[in-house]
């Protein structure tokens, strides 16, 4: 019923009668049609241009009037369409990205505000904390072992352990990058992507972290204090990249209902947190290690993901990246011109 009334509108505008030069104050004025059919919401642009008439002849149009300008101009002015890359173009835009970011990580210490400053603080005084009972957790791990809530924990812990080895997860991550890009699947290849960065920025940080501080591994020493002895227990590489997996999916569920984004975030972060108790359980690191790669990844990971988020939004590349289908539409209706009035019926 609405698309019938917007193509009676329009036909009484474009009507010989109208567009004989008839000055009658009765004929519908080209201000008086375009307020109806921004009313009706129902024409777009495109459904502006010249339609052959009932005669065979062109009907005039809105092209190079003051009304056609108008809608250009406001369209122009509306959210990009997205942009088709080939995979070569999308590779290169890959690596200019993870260049600025790596940049934007390095020098992140020189800008620090309040909020980023209390952040850095709070973490590191977790960690000291952390660190001065280093001993006391590794007792109690030792004497939790047979029960069964713990030994649960740790069972998690050892299936999923592997998923924090960078060796072994990279084939996964690069062959969907690839897949992904190549058959233009976007939430895949958004996803994977921003993993594999996470992955490359943080674990450049943790393998410079690692030659600094030269802490031995607790199965190497029982003394917590052994630092700059060509050690490499400090950070945690396993408990970094499964923090950096569970923070990229999590921060994917945005704009999801908040029960399945609660749901999604205790899932991945409980994995996370189970594979950094099995660290500490079989003394391949200390507790302190853990923690400070956790704080490092999910960090550098929420980091990656929301600069490229932002990318994207501005590209109109994925704009919304989401592991689930969506029913959302968008509707595009015509901007009224300027000078023209329209009041709502």
């Amino acid at each position: 019923m609405g698309a019938a009334v917007a193509l009676m509108t329009v036909w009484l505008q474009l009507s010989p009668a109208a567009g004989a030069g008839s000055v009658d104050s009765s004929s519908p004025s080209p201000s008086r049609a375009m307020s109806a059919i921004d009313s009706l919401g129902v024409v777009s642009p495109a459904d502006t241009t010249a339609t052959p008439g009932a005669a065979g002849a062109a009907v005039p149009s809105f092209t190079g009037s003051t009304a056609a300008d108008s809608l250009a101009r406001n369209h122009s002015t509306s959210e990009p369409r997205p942009k088709k890359r080939s995979v070569g173009g999308r590779a290169t835009h890959t690596v200019k990205s993870f260049v600025s970011d790596l940049g934007y990580v390095i020098v992140s210490p020189f800008r620090l505000k309040a909020n980023g400053l209390l952040f850095t603080l709070g973490g590191l005084g977790v960690t000291a904390l952390t660190y001065s009972y280093d001993d006391e957790i590794m007792r109690g791990f030792d004497r939790s072992e047979g029960n069964p809530t713990f030994d649960s924990v740790i069972d998690v812990g050892d299936q999923f352990v592997e998923v924090g080895f960078m060796g072994h997860t990279w084939p996964y991550w690069v062959g969907g990058a690839v897949l992904s890009t190549a058959f233009d699947v976007d939430p895949v290849q958004s996803i994977c992507l921003d993993v594999i960065e996470s992955h490359l920025i943080a674990g450049g940080a943790r393998n410079i972290g690692k030659l600094i501080f030269g802490r031995r591994h607790p199965f190497e020493t029982t003394e917590r204090s052994k630092f700059f002895d060509h050690g490499s227990s400090a950070p945690s590489g396993h408990t970094s990249v499964v923090f950096e997996i569970a923070t990229v999916l999590t921060r994917h569920t945005d704009g999801w209902p908040v029960p399945a984004r609660v749901g999604v975030g205790v899932v991945t972060y409980g994995v996370a947190t189970a594979v950094g108790m099995q660290r500490v359980a079989t003394k391949a690191h200390w507790a302190s290690d853990c923690v400070a790669a956790a704080l490092q990844g999910t960090t550098i990971a929420n980091t990656v993901v929301s600069r490229n988020k932002e990318r994207r939004k501005k590209e109109g590349i994925a704009q919304m990246p989401t592991s689930v289908p969506t029913l959302e539409r968008t509707t595009r209706r015509v901007s009224v011109p300027v000078g023209v009035s329209s009041r709502a019926k």
